[in-house]
């Protein structure tokens, strides 16, 4: 099914299909729909805080009521195959939905209060000259998510 849905993207029914078909079919497996949650890793990855006692606890934000079933649905989807799992944590972060220009709602998490106590990173912010030479020479762009858009 996901094959097909990618065969017919713009440019893939012409030169090369049979390249592209073929990649896709070598690598399936990575457009399966998970079936249960992630396996435990040998480490989760932890962010650091400026107070590592802080808890932080931000207010679910009002929603529309349609709003809330969208939610609602989209989260019992997700449940239901695996992407999240419950959780007793005891941070909470709002959900804010995006409208997205295929007319459908995308879930994400306003993180913003978390982020403001965290140990900042000490990587250095690349150079956008540098950025934009290295796009310069791609040949191809993708998405990062192509399950969700």
């Amino acid at each position: 099914m996901v094959m097909n849905a990618l065969l017919e993207m713009k440019g893939a029914a012409g030169n090369g299909s049979q390249e592209i078909q073929k990649l896709l079919g070598k690598y399936l497996d990575v457009f399966d729909e998970p079936k249960t949650p992630p396996p435990e890793r040998v480490q989760d990855h932890k962010i650091s805080l400026v107070d590592e006692n802080a808890v932080i606890k931000v207010k679910s934000y009002r929603y529309p009521s349609a709003q809330k079933d969208i939610i609602e649905k989209m989260v019992a989807e997700m449940l239901q195959a695996g992407v999240i799992r419950d959780s007793t944590s005891a941070f909470f972060s709002p959900i804010v939905m995006i409208w997205k220009k295929d007319d459908s709602w995308r879930m994400c998490i306003d993180y913003k209060r978390l982020n403001q106590v965290r140990v900042k990173d000490k990587f250095p912010m690349p150079v956008i000259e540098e950025l934009l030479v290295e796009l310069g020479r791609a040949r191809v762009f993708s998405k990062l998510d192509l399950r969700s858009g």
